[in-house]
């Protein structure tokens, strides 16, 4: 879409944003108030929010000893996101940045990048991160929103539970129970910056207790612009299809079964490094992606209150593109046992596997020193939660230990303790410790970073090259945490929690005497452990009941980090990582229900300059206006990021890929349910 369309479709998306208004104005005093389940629900019901992301069981909000936020998918709707990772902006202690309209930096406490390491994500128990690089490809996750029950995300190590990089947090996409998406859903959305968007979903029963979905999805976005404000060519489409089946042919037993498959072309622009005059070469290409997944799990329900559960998931993702090209299949087995040992204790445990075959094909810039390898993992874990003072006081104990190819062992154990004051007020503190194990990428690679042009003192152009290492070892991270939730007036919740993260053997990359390689020099810097530090912050969260129908929520994030080599260590660049990050964030959302089934949702935020990457500060504001003119139609207005024109929030250096700038967008978006 070029300029001139795009400002004839804002100018078309403000009429018809005038028409609506001139249509429901005139009733807005006199009609009832549109309802939903976000505003219906009580402060006192935010403390009993379910969350299984903790302790791997369904426990209340309050009942949790962990720093956790729910998104749930009132939450989703009404925040204006077409994807994921922009929903996940309200979320304290996350920063959350778009690197170009196909990519989607995530990370909590820290260490964000294109790919962030230190983040394990999970869809209805599936882990969807990439073992190549330990990231995770927010792009290829499915984005039909409405099939999203709720977004649990826990800031912290997750270790003693999910295991090897949960290191600094878990985000669990929870999908809806078939049974509760009947019937048909169709959606469109036209846009100046997600230019087009459509999706379909049916579910249908077989007798009384099969129940199933199906989905298909397509989107079409337009390139941004880069930071000189020409057109980029980060375009990017999609098509996926998607199905669940939710069977309880007994009251003790239920199955459910999950697949998905995917295609999209993302573009991308690499700035290549020639070791020749003007040493860098701009070369735009098209991500090629699919992949497809199959989960089926297996719960049990014991007589005692206990719980059986056994899961089995297959998943391939396949990446074709010339910086590096893989293929990746994983299988993955999980078994788990929950029961009470008297009436003081409840005990959970279970053991797993996971297989993992890639092959890599090496690109422009990046190859790997084996084409084809297999990684195995073996895991165990068991966690004791103790009921003290007649469950005032709640101890849990737990652990989990791995077994992988390129560390061995690692144990990561966790304490955390509860306090519940009444029904609405908690205390609660943990210990914990965490590993994140070394991707492939990090062991088998050679990346072409950058190519230094010749100077007076260094005649020859240097080629910069970072080397992965098989002596690089575990990450380590040692958090205490503690935090606080209470409802402070019958109006007004507020959920704190704060952290100390003492962090060891942390990736450093360790340079090498320049060698000659005949018309230029080579400089290679391979991965270490040499860099340690200190991290710590504070996160808030808050909801406020205005009115019956009006609810504001708001959320505040503070983090600082100190980072250090080691002796021996002569990495001048890697303690950069700690003003990667932004010092402060800031989110307030609020919520309006009109009269005339109309809902007016506004969402403010501001984020602090990223030093190292001088990227500076900015502020966001969107606004969606939604409709429903009948019972079953909804249509919406959004504008996003309506206070510049285009702003940058993201930079990386090591691959050499151009950031484009996320611009000020609308869209009108309709939704029908049949």
């Amino acid at each position: 879409m070029n300029p001139r369309q795009r400002k004839r479709l804002v100018h078309l998306l403000a009429a018809i944003s005038v028409m609506i208004w001139i249509w429901v104005g005139p009733a807005l005093a006199a009609a009832p108030f549109a309802s939903n389940r976000l505003l219906e629900m009580s402060l006192e019901e935010l403390m009993d929010v379910e969350i299984v992301s903790v302790a791997r069981k369904a426990q209340s909000l309050s009942e949790t000893a962990a720093a956790v936020f729910v998104v749930t998918s009132e939450d989703i709707r009404r925040s204006g996101a077409t994807n994921v990772a922009d929903v996940l902006r309200m979320v304290p202690g996350l920063h959350v940045a778009r690197f170009d309209a196909n990519v989607w930096p995530v990370t909590a406490r820290g260490f964000n990048g294109l790919l962030a390491n230190k983040l394990l994500v999970l869809v209805d128990g599936r882990s969807v991160y990439t073992p190549i690089f330990s990231g995770v490809y927010w792009d290829e996750q499915d984005s039909f929103l409405d099939n999203i029950e709720r977004i649990e995300v826990v800031r912290g190590p997750g270790g003693s539970s999910w295991g090897a990089n949960a290191f600094n947090g878990v985000i669990n996409i929870i999908t809806k129970n078939a049974r509760d998406t009947q019937g048909g859903l169709a959606t469109a959305l036209v846009g100046t910056d997600e230019e087009a968007r459509a999706g379909f979903r049916y579910g249908g029963r077989v007798g009384d207790d099969l129940f199933y979905r199906f989905n298909v999805l397509g989107l079409d976005v337009g390139p941004g612009r880069n930071m000189a404000g020409k057109e980029g060519a980060d375009d990017w489409r999609q098509v996926r299809a998607g199905w669940r089946a939710d069977w309880q042919p007994s009251e003790k037993d239920a199955f459910l079964f999950t697949g998905g498959l995917y295609r999209e072309e993302a573009g991308v622009r690499n700035l290549v490094p020639r070791t020749w005059s003007p040493y860098v070469e701009i070369v735009d290409f098209e991500r090629e992606v699919g992949g497809g997944h199959l989960l089926g799990r297996w719960t049990r329900r014991l007589h005692d209150g206990g719980e059986l559960q056994m899961q089995l998931y297959y998943d391939n993702t396949q990446n074709d593109n010339k910086i590096l090209s893989f293929d990746v299949d994983t299988v993955d087995v999980d078994f788990q046992h929950r029961f009470r040992l008297g009436h003081h204790q409840e005990i959970t445990w279970g053991m797993g596997t996971r297989w993992i075959a890639s092959e890599t094909e090496p690109g422009i810039t990046t190859s790997f020193a084996h084409s084809d390898r297999t990684d195995y993992l073996w895991s165990a874990f068991v966690q004791d939660e103790i009921s003290l003072a007649d469950g005032a006081w709640r101890l849990t104990l737990g652990s989990k230990i791995e077994r992988n190819d390129e560390t061995g062992w690692e144990v990561q154990p966790t304490v955390r303790l509860l306090r519940r004051l009444g029904s609405d007020h908690s205390l609660w503190a943990a210990v914990s410790r965490a590993v994140r194990t070394p991707s492939q990428g990090e062991v088998e690679s050679r990346i072409q970073s950058a190519v230094l042009p010749p100077t007076s003192t260094v005649p020859l152009p240097t080629l910069v090259v970072a080397r992965g290492s098989r002596d690089m070892d575990s990450e380590k991270v040692w958090a205490f945490e503690a935090g606080v939730r209470t409802q402070v007036h019958p109006k007004v919740f507020l959920d704190l929690a704060g952290y100390v993260n003492l962090l060891e053997d942390l990736r450093s990359l360790e340079p090498a005497a320049p060698v000659s390689a005949g018309s230029y020099l080579v400089v290679e810097s391979r991965a270490d452990n040499r860099l340690q530090g200190r991290a710590y912050g504070l996160e808030a969260a808050a909801a406020w009941s205005v009115a019956e129908n009006w609810q504001i929520q708001a959320a505040y994030t503070f983090q600082h980090m100190d980072l250090e080599t080691t002796s021996g260590s002569l990495d001048e660049g890697s303690t950069s990582a700690e003003k990667a990050g932004p010092t402060h964030q800031m989110s307030l959302r609020s919520s309006w229900n009109l009269p005339r089934s109309v809902e007016l949702d506004a969402w403010l935020r501001w984020v602090d300059e990223l030093e190292a990457l001088d990227v500076p500060d900015y502020w966001a504001a969107d606004l969606r206006l939604s409709w429903k003119p009948l019972e079953h139609l909804e249509l919406a207005l959004v504008g996003r990021n309506l206070l510049d024109n285009r702003h940058l929030e993201f930079k990386q250096e090591i691959l050499q890929i151009e950031p484009t700038e996320v611009e000020r967008s609308v869209y009108m978006s309709l939704s029908w349910k049949f």
